[in-house]
C-alpha cells in the first residue's frame, strides 16, 4: 500500500508528517505531491525521498482540464497519470488531499488503484461553517450535464470544497477538534504537529500577525 499526501504549505506538510508518525507508516511507502512551488523542509528530504513537484501555483496555472481543447485535456490526463504512476508502481494507495475542488483531487480519486481519500486541514478554509460549491447557477448544469459525464477524471469530486458523498471518502484529519465544523462525524484529530524549537529565552509576550 502506498500513501500519497498532497501539500502546499508547512501546516499541511507537518500534519502529514504527524499522520505518518502516528500511524507508523513506512516513509518509503509515502509519496508527497507538492503544489504551489512548495518544498518540504530540508531536514526531511532524506526521510521522504518520493516527492512529486508540479507547476501548479494558482487556479490559472497547472490545470489539467483544457476547456474546449478536448485533446489537450486527455493528453494532460495521460501525462499526469504517467507522472504519478512512476511513484505508485501500480500498487493500491490512499490519497490525502487538502481540498476536493481541484483537478488533481479528482484525478487521484478516479485512479483504479485508489482505495480511498482523506481531506486534510488546510488553514482557515477548513474552519468554515459552510461548504462552498464550485459550480452554481448555469455553471452547475453545465457541470452535471457535460463536464462530469465527459471529463469524469477531472470533475468527479470537484463540486464542493469537501466532497463526502463519494464512496471512496474516508474522513477528515486535522490538528484540533474545532476543525471541519460541518463534518465532525468524519473528523480525526491528531494533535499539534509542529516541532519544539529552543529559542534560548522565555518571551514575556507572543504576538501573532
Amino acid at each position: 500500500m502506498k500513501y500519497v499526501f498532497g501539500s502546499s504549505s508547512h501546516l499541511v506538510f507537518y500534519l502529514c508528517n504527524k499522520i505518518i508518525e502516528t500511524d507508523a507508516l513506512n516513509p518509503d511507502d509515502c509519496i508527497f505531491f507538492f503544489t504551489r512551488n512548495y518544498h518540504c523542509p530540508d531536514k526531511y528530504n532524506d526521510r521522504y525521498k518520493n516527492q512529486i513537484h508540479t507547476d501548479y501555483v494558482d487556479e490559472n496555472s497547472g490545470r489539467i482540464f483544457a476547456g474546449l481543447n478536448v485533446f489537450k485535456t486527455f493528453k494532460n490526463v495521460r501525462s499526469f497519470d504517467k507522472l504519478v504512476d512512476a511513484y505508485i508502481n501500480g500498487e493500491e494507495f490512499l490519497w490525502y488531499s487538502q481540498i476536493c475542488n481541484s483537478d488533481f483531487c479528482s484525478l487521484m480519486v478516479t485512479k483504479k488503484n485508489c482505495k480511498g481519500y482523506y481531506v486534510l486541514e488546510d488553514g482557515l478554509g477548513s474552519y468554515r461553517n459552510y461548504n462552498p460549491q464550485t459550480f452554481t447557477g448555469w455553471k452547475y448544469y453545465l457541470y452535471r450535464i457535460v463536464l462530469k459525464p465527459l471529463f469524469r477524471r477531472c470533475f468527479e469530486v470537484k463540486n464542493h470544497f469537501i466532497t463526502t458523498e463519494h464512496p471512496k471518502f474516508k474522513g477528515c484529519i486535522a490538528t484540533t477538534e474545532y476543525c471541519f465544523p460541518l463534518h465532525q462525524q468524519y473528523l480525526r484529530c491528531v494533535g499539534l504537529p509542529f516541532e519544539e524549537v529552543d529559542i534560548g529565552f522565555k518571551p514575556d509576550v507572543v504576538i501573532s500577525v
